[in-house]
């Protein structure tokens, strides 16, 4: 069954997959999964016409991890299938958006208001290749692959992001 409504919002700041390079594997990705809530001052929802994203890295760190190895010490994989290396590159930031859509209100004009939810924090790491020095600094950059949006309810909004975040040394 198809979602209605879904597949006509309209996504601003999805990044161009051609323009990436993830040749040296630095690189991982995750999905931020929420819900938003429209704030109290903002009419009721109608239907959801664009989501507009940006995203900010606010905090890059390498640091040391245990390592798994055998008894020859090559390293083995975690239960859940990572190797772990011993150093992992800690990426902090927050993600900045603002819904636009089509308020309901009872005259039947429909004007169209957005809500900004600013400072949305999101935390991760991307194992390193197990030379890398503590002191190692990397430029990340953040890129929006993809999002699902849907309303829940006239004020209630679920979102999904697919981020992807590379990672070259500075």
């Amino acid at each position: 069954m198809a979602c209605p409504l879904t597949d006509f919002i309209e996504v601003v700041g999805l990044c161009d997959l051609s323009q990436i390079d993830v040749s040296d594997g630095t690189f991982t990705q995750i999905a931020i999964k929420e819900e938003l809530s429209i704030p109290e001052q903002k009419p009721d929802m109608e239907q959801i016409i664009k989501v507009v994203l940006d995203g900010e890295i606010t905090r890059t760190k390498v640091i040391e991890t245990p390592v798994r190895t055998d008894s020859e010490g090559n390293i083995l994989p975690s239960a859940g299938g990572q190797e772990l290396t011993g150093r992992k590159l800690i990426i902090e930031g927050k993600i900045n958006q603002k819904v636009v859509y089509v308020a309901d209100v009872e005259n039947g004009s429909q004007p169209v208001h957005s809500a900004e939810f600013e400072g949305t924090p999101f935390s991760t790491f991307i194992v390193l290749p197990e030379d890398t020095p503590l002191e190692t600094r990397y430029e990340v950059d953040i890129c929006f692959e993809d999002v699902f949006v849907e309303m829940l309810s006239p004020r209630d909004i679920f979102k999904n992001l697919i981020v992807l975040f590379v990672a070259k040394k500075i």
